[in-house]
């Protein structure tokens, strides 16, 4: 991790349109370091809405398989932007588990918990 100005001084957990080969991954794309394919725990549950993109909330369920990145304060800034937060999302600190087993505190955009109806669940987007 990079700790000097504009390095990478934050860990971030991406699942839908951010991941690598998704829309929005433009955002993170040579601007931010690819740490590990992860994976968000049971206490999160994936929805679609059929609207494009995902949304994840803190609601027991089956996880989320995402990726996590160090990105410094302006890609985050970035991020904050295109997930509406606050407001829209919100940016919580959550543990994420990588694919060798390491747990890392990681920024995790999330809805609120009330779920609309006519969704459906996913593990992966």
């Amino acid at each position: 991790m990079k700790s000097s100005m504009g390095g990478y001084i934050n860990t971030v957990f991406v699942y839908g349109t951010l991941k690598r080969g998704q829309g929005n991954h433009g955002i993170l794309h040579n601007k931010s370091e690819f740490v590990a394919h992860a994976r968000i725990g049971n206490e999160f549950t994936a929805y679609s809405k059929g609207i494009g993109y995902p949304f994840m909330a803190e609601v027991a369920g089956i996880g989320c398989v995402g990726e996590v990145y160090q990105v410094n304060d302006e890609v985050l800034a970035n991020l904050d932007r295109l997930e509406g937060h606050p407001g829209y999302y919100e940016r919580k600190v959550r543990p994420v588990v990588c694919g060798d087993g390491t747990e890392v505190l990681a920024w995790v955009y999330l809805m609120g918990n009330e779920v609309p109806a006519g969704v459906d669940i996913i593990e992966e987007w």
